[in-house]
């Protein structure tokens, strides 16, 4: 397994627009920072694809539209839940179960 990875690993090149360098700025660090700390991971146990849209309408109105709300799709079938504020993020973490058509939402900060 370990030389498969090494393997791959081997294999990747960076195109020259990939190798250039990025710099960010000490306020968008500091809005990305923000913003995770505000944030919720979550999994839907669910055997059907999630449609993005309807997951963050039907959470919104469960979580009592939240301000600030966004919902973004990490990959995996895990999404991000933003919120605007901590008391938002508190007390959705500690009112559940929480389920989205009937499928059980697994919550991690």
């Amino acid at each position: 397994m370990e030389e498969e990875v090494l393997e791959k690993l081997s294999s990747f090149v960076l195109s020259k627009e990939e190798e250039e360098e990025i710099v960010l700025s000490v306020e968008d660090v500091q809005i990305s920072k923000k913003e995770c700390q505000l944030s919720v991971l979550g999994k839907i146990i669910a055997y059907k694809s999630v449609h993005l849209g309807g997951l963050k309408a039907a959470m919104e109105i469960a979580w009592g539209f939240p301000k600030a709300f966004r919902v973004l799709e990490v990959g995996g079938g895990i999404y991000q839940f933003v919120f605007g504020n901590e008391m938002d993020v508190l007390r959705v973490i500690n009112g559940g179960p929480w389920l989205h058509n009937n499928q059980l939402l697994i919550l991690k900060r």
